[in-house]
């Protein structure tokens, strides 16, 4: 990604290090690579399966744009990057000098406007996804209510619109819902008790360690073969070993795999399921 940006030489670079605000806010930024004075490229890598907003769009990356450019008031590009491998690849995206000062009012008003005693709170799935304070969030609370109130609701009668409001609304329930069972669960494991409530033993699950002394170990008992039977080849490590035997990467390594074995390998294919985009 650097490469392509053609930026000339990096100069400096700090790896997992918070930066402040005044005493506002502040952010632990994973990357920042300097070329010279006046441009650093701010990197945050996601590592999870969902998708974010893009680099432009991506309010976690402003605000680290905001805090950069306070800590190195030379600087007059800063790009931010979101590097997401198991997701949607990278984004880009460049603050020039205007776009840092509009950046700074932006996130600064945002801070301030959310410090009022009575700043207004919206429960979201993006919003509360990693909040630590929905547990004793009132309009979490009070979401959990309003789903209450359309469960009698006839769902085949529901417009899209009411559909899309209330799966919103559930998913925040949800997540505040496995936060309380993992406290119940934590409780009852420090020896707590609640009414109506047991903890079960944990499910055990065998498995062989080593499959080779396992047919050495049945040789002469069980036939060689009806051991294999009772196995399940994992095909991932079955291409690795084959990649490995055979010295191959990439595309080649993937079409010769599928020229060998492809005729003995089934694909099936799941129902749906919904995303949020």
């Amino acid at each position: 990604m650097i490469g392509q940006l053609d930026l000339g030489e990096r100069t400096k670079e700090v790896i997992e290090e918070r930066f402040w605000y005044d005493d506002l806010f502040s952010g632990a930024i994973d990357r920042i690579d300097f070329f010279g004075e006046d441009t650093a490229v701010v990197t945050d890598y996601k590592t999870g399966r969902v998708a974010q907003s893009g680099a432009a769009e991506n309010y976690q990356l402003r605000a680290y744009a905001v805090l950069v450019k306070k800590a190195f008031p030379k600087l007059k590009s800063i790009y931010v990057a979101i590097i997401q491998p198991l997701s949607a690849g990278k984004t880009i995206a460049e603050y020039n000098e205007e776009d840092l000062a509009r950046a700074e009012q932006e996130i600064v008003g945002i801070v301030h406007a959310s410090s009022f005693p009575n700043a207004p709170r919206t429960p979201s799935p993006d919003a509360c996804k990693w909040c630590r304070a929905k547990s004793i969030c009132p309009e979490v609370r009070g979401t959990h209510k309003e789903l209450e109130v359309v469960s009698n609701a006839v769902v085949p009668r529901l417009s899209n619109d009411e559909i899309l409001a209330i799966d919103e609304k559930a998913e925040v329930v949800l997540d505040f819902i496995e936060e309380v069972r993992k406290e119940m669960k934590a409780r009852m494991m420090a020896g707590q008790q609640f009414a109506g409530r047991s903890l079960t033993e944990g499910r055990k699950v065998r498995s062989v360690s080593d499959t080779q002394s396992v047919i050495s170990a049945l040789s002469g008992i069980v036939e060689q073969s009806d051991v294999l039977a009772c196995t399940k080849i994992s095909v991932t490590s079955l291409e690795k070993a084959y990649f490995k035997a055979k010295g191959l990467k990439g595309k080649e390594a993937k079409q010769q795999f599928e020229d060998a074995l492809g005729w003995l390998i089934e694909t099936t294919t799941g129902e749906p399921s919904i995303k949020r985009n």
